[in-house]
């Protein structure tokens, strides 16, 4: 793996050591857990370490044929009736309203066209 090898301890680069530590954990198909010991040299005032996280990454793609896996196949996937019913009302309350609104600008915009055309004449 790829642990922290280095270290600086009190301003010196020294090795630093790594342990897996005895520990019972309960493995499952979609996790794992492992506590890894650090060594680290005796030291006065500090320790700076520079953790590498790549380690807690998995590379391998999950084995999707695997009894272990959590992953589900890929099959086709259709919309449901309801899911279909949804889509085809929001799409015609949308266009509803977007009409209804259309009309009511205009019908405002030729109110106010009338009344400017009514003052016009008074004037």
């Amino acid at each position: 793996g790829r642990f922290i090898k280095r270290g600086i301890v009190d301003g010196r680069v020294r090795q630093i050591s790594n342990t897996p530590l005895n520990t019972e954990f309960k493995s499952t198909s979609s996790k794992s857990q492992t506590h890894i010991g650090i060594s680290v040299p005796h030291y006065s005032s500090m320790v700076q370490l520079d953790p590498d996280f790549s380690v807690l990454v998995d590379h391998k793609a999950a084995d999707i044929d695997s009894p272990n896996s959590v992953c589900a196949a890929k099959g086709k996937s259709k919309l449901t009736g309801a899911q279909i019913a949804g889509i085809v009302i929001g799409c015609v309350a949308f266009a509803t309203i977007a009409i209804v609104s259309v009309v009511y600008y205009l019908s405002q915009k030729r109110k106010r066209s009338f009344f400017i055309k009514k003052l016009n004449n008074k004037l």
